[in-house]
């Protein structure tokens, strides 16, 4: 599992963005200018908040669970489904749960 988690890890800016500091993680960014008028909260998370690989755990999902009952109501389901599937097999992971970061920002009309 070493090696593996070392691959990955060694492929991270490349394959997949990380913000951690690095400039190479800035050619993996996409940048743009979208119309808010429609827009009533942005939600920025890190990949600990998605789980994955069932169709339900979608990112339109968790999205559903924030307006439903907040950040804390994604993180509870996302650690709910984690527990219930300790041993890895239907969400994929190195660790029994990843660590999670969001803020979700409240826009005004």
């Amino acid at each position: 599992m070493a090696n593996k988690i070392f691959e990955v890890r060694r492929r991270m800016n490349l394959d997949y963005g990380v913000m951690n500091g690095e400039g190479v993680a800035m050619k993996l960014a996409r940048t743009g200018i979208e119309s808010l008028s429609q827009v009533t909260d942005v939600v920025l998370f890190s990949d600990g908040l998605k789980l994955g690989r069932q169709e339900n755990d979608s990112i339109c999902h968790i999205v559903d669970l924030y307006k439903q009952g907040g950040l804390k109501s994604s993180r509870d389901y996302v650690r709910h489904q984690q527990n219930i599937d300790k041993s890895g097999i239907l969400y994929p992971r190195f660790k029994h749960h990843d660590d999670i970061s969001a803020v979700a920002l409240q826009l005004q009309p």
